[in-house]
């Protein structure tokens, strides 16, 4: 084709008309467009993510733009804490007058996010130089085919990941041509990943950071142009993160980082495999690990890896600032604790951690029960863990000093300097946003879609053309019989039929005849019952959530993602006085106030009904 560009928008229409086409032949109408059974009665996180976009669309439009003053009475929530994708619901409220107040745009988007993918894969094996149509079709289907974003289905947030692939595209354009105007590609990319999901957000910041470090290190970019840089892009974020109310959710509870990290062996461990026989995650790891690549991404890494195995070195170095970054991504995404297969091999064991930190009040205090919990293996693979940071910094440092990377130094040691201020003058603030990432495995995959995006284009750099298309297409046949276990799982998601009984023993009905509501438990007071009570007590109040959202009631109880149960006994002691204050108050006019049936205080209520697992208790209108 004369025109590559030509090409990238070729490939990537003819992508979209496929995966358009494929969709609607495979799977229901209604789950593409929201209104299927899945979407109406969602069940465990989609009901997170369902609820607070029902309040959302409901609620009149308000500054901050994401509060809803009626999820989580009397103080309300704020959507981007029960991850209901704020960029899609913004869009769904805009449009309300046509599709209505009780709209689930989370069908909508996850085709949406499937869409995008191919095409945004695309758009980097363009940047890369691989300008020919079938390489770049091939390419892109295959990088649709990615665990990471098939096992993600019933977190929709997730699979925004195509916003990834975007900034990884604009990162490697940079590294070939350092543009400031390209750089302000970051700042929609940045907001776009904000209203999607942190996780998102920070993995593309972290390339917008490998961008500048790269512009650095080559002497493309001036110290003083960094800085300014880094301000231009905070500005427009900073008046995001106000305007959606980011900067005022109030006191959030510090969580356990790292409590599902990254496993070092999850890439070359096969997970729901069907050419391994491995239907789920191997060897009782979490499913949070995934970092399995399929078996057709993992062969073109391989015959890659062999092709280039003298050329490597010299790439490698020629990208040092990706590769410092990524280093960085993976260190972080590996937290405190090195795991093998499932086994600790350096550092603290995440349950010990997860116990100090909910089990203390500050952080000084987690710190304390947090040493004071330590024996000798701890502090040997500690010290061991140690000793490999210091010597990744080292690495790094010693690089950078024996090239004369003096403006890449000073940049860093100015951000530096800024989050040791932070840290000493707001330790608290630093904690929280480190402990934002519990789930930190996933920052994995910025290095996964990279290497996998680089073997596609080693493949087609290194093999004849003929025969480099001939590998991918053998790369995608291999890559889509062996991810079959998820798009099974896909299937049956979509014809699923809810969660919420066709018999509620009236409770819809109670929940649309009264002015509020309060549940005992709430959400956060469940977890002060005991544990083989909880999953299906948090079932049931997650159902009653949803039947108040369909009816636009004020509930007390709201599910978060920033929410965690702190430590035991203040938890109980918390949930017993909220207790006390919903019973004194059951009386008032239109509250309807519905007891858990393994709560005393549901016994012998007056005028009271049942529903299965609940009893409920109407007072009269005025």
């Amino acid at each position: 084709m004369g025109n590559p560009l030509a090409a990238l928008g070729l490939v990537s229409a003819a992508m979209v008309v496929l995966v358009a086409v494929v969709a609607f032949m495979v799977l229901p109408g209604p789950f593409l467009a929201g209104t299927a059974p899945v979407w109406i009665a969602p069940a465990g996180d989609a009901a997170q993510h369902a609820v607070g976009g029902w309040y959302f669309l409901a609620d009149s439009w308000r500054m901050p733009l994401l509060m809803v003053p009626q999820l989580g009475v009397p103080g309300g929530s704020n959507i981007a804490l029960t991850d209901s994708i704020p960029l899609a619901a913004l869009v769904a409220k805009l449009l309300r007058g046509v599709f209505g107040t009780d709209y689930v745009y989370l069908g909508p988007w996850l085709f949406l996010c499937f869409l995008l993918q191919g095409p945004a894969a695309a758009t980097v094996l363009y940047i890369c130089g691989v300008r020919r149509v079938l390489p770049l079709l091939l390419g892109g289907l295959l990088m649709l085919g990615s665990p990471v974003l098939l096992a993600r289905l019933g977190h929709a947030a997730l699979c925004g990941q195509f916003l990834v692939l975007l900034a990884l595209a604009l990162h490697l354009d940079l590294t070939r041509r350092c543009r400031l105007a390209a750089f302000l590609l970051y700042v929609p990319l940045l907001a776009a990943a904000l209203l999607t999901h942190v996780y998102l957000f920070a993995m593309v910041a972290a390339l917008f950071g490998a961008s500048l470090l790269d512009g650095l290190w080559t002497d493309r970019l001036a110290a003083r142009t960094a800085i300014g840089l880094i301000g231009v892009v905070a500005v427009p974020l900073a008046g995001v993160l106000w305007a959606c109310g980011y900067l005022g959710l109030g006191p959030i509870p510090i969580k356990p980082y790292g409590e599902w990290a990254f496993d070092l062996a999850t890439p070359v461990l096969p997970s729901f495999s069907l050419l391994f026989a491995v239907d789920g995650m191997p060897l009782g790891l979490n499913f949070e690990t995934l970092a399995w690549v399929g078996a057709g991404q993992a062969a073109l890494l391989l015959v890659a890896a062999i092709a280039w195995r003298r050329d490597l070195a010299g790439v490698l170095a020629r990208h040092s600032a990706t590769v410092i970054v990524c280093t960085s991504l993976l260190v972080f995404a590996a937290s405190y604790a090195v795991h093998v297969a499932g086994q600790v091999v350096l550092g603290i064991d995440p349950a010990r951690v997860r116990a100090a930190v909910l089990g203390a009040a500050d952080a000084n205090g987690a710190l304390l029960a947090l040493r004071s919990g330590l024996d000798g293996g701890d502090m040997l693979r500690l010290v061991g863990l140690l000793i490999l940071l210091g010597g990744l910094a080292a690495w790094g440092l010693g690089r950078a000093v024996v090239l004369g990377r003096w403006r890449a130094l000073r940049v860093v040691g100015i951000v530096g300097a800024v989050l040791l201020l932070v840290g000493v003058l707001q330790p608290r603030a630093l904690l929280v946003g480190v402990s934002t990432f519990q789930a930190s495995a996933r920052l994995v995959w910025v290095p996964l879609y990279l290497l996998a995006l680089l073997a596609i284009v080693g493949v087609c750099r290194r093999f004849a053309p003929r025969v480099a298309t001939t590998m991918l297409a053998a790369a995608l046949l291999v890559q889509a019989i062996d991810t079959w276990p998820l798009w099974r799982s896909l299937l049956e998601h979509a014809h699923s039929r809810g969660r919420l009984a066709e018999h509620d023993g009236g409770l819809a009905g109670a929940i649309a005849a009264a002015e509020d509501v309060r549940v005992i438990p709430t959400y956060l007071c469940a977890h002060a019952r005991p544990p083989e009570l909880r999953a299906g007590l948090i079932a049931r109040i997650s159902d009653v959530q949803v039947l108040a959202a369909r009816a636009n009631r004020p509930i007390d109880s709201v599910r978060s993602a920033r929410m965690t149960a702190a430590d035991g006994p203040a938890l109980v002691t918390k949930c017993e006085a909220a207790l006390r204050e919903v019973v004194g108050d059951m009386a008032r006019p239109g509250r309807l106030t519905i007891f858990s049936t393994d709560t005393p205080e549901a016994v012998g209520l007056a005028g009271c009904r049942e529903a299965p697992g609940w009893v409920y208790c109407l007072a009269p209108q005025k």
